[in-house]
């Protein structure tokens, strides 16, 4: 990956790369409640089965039956249990990929497409003071803006029958 480069170049498209495995860890940086990153919902478009630690209320927005959630084990023995069980048994596996994505089946409002777009065109739009390094501060800036739209566009279109 990025940070170690273990695979020796990087992935230029990570769903397509992690489409193939049955299982993806999808760990955060660290537990708080309400900070929930691309991990999990990369793994899910991807339709794989995240094994997630991170966010304490990661299931107000996502169906708790479709992932595993780290945290809902007393022992990580209690977990490998669960993923071997899960592993061995392909109609089992297959009931968890089933699920909706989202929590109630509903895509919440606050990664809906359109909400996202408005969103970030707020924070583009936003005047703010002339940075002290202002020619590299807009190289940046158009970097940002680039990349978020071109995220927004490849994530969050939703097709029709996205579950």
């Amino acid at each position: 990956g990025g940070f170690a480069n273990n695979i020796g170049h990087p992935v230029e498209d990570k769903a397509a790369f992690i489409r193939n495995y049955k299982f993806i860890i999808a760990f955060e940086n660290s537990s708080y409640p309400g900070y929930t990153t691309e991990k999990l919902y990369d793994a899910l478009v991807a339709g794989c089965i995240p094994i997630y630690w991170g966010d304490p209320l990661v299931s107000r927005y996502f169906n708790p039956k479709r992932f595993i959630n780290y945290c809902d084990f007393k022992t990580e023995d209690d977990l490998l249990a669960r993923i071997k069980e899960i592993d061995e048994n392909d109609e089992l596996a297959a009931s968890i990929l089933l699920q909706p994505c989202f929590a109630d089946n509903k895509v919440p409002a606050n990664v809906a497409s359109s909400n996202l777009v408005d969103f970030f065109q707020f924070i583009f739009d936003t005047e703010v003071p002339k940075p002290v390094a202002f020619s590299k501060t807009k190289k940046l800036h158009h970097m940002v803006k680039t990349t978020a739209k071109g995220y927004i566009k490849k994530y969050f279109n939703y097709p029709a029958d996205f579950r």
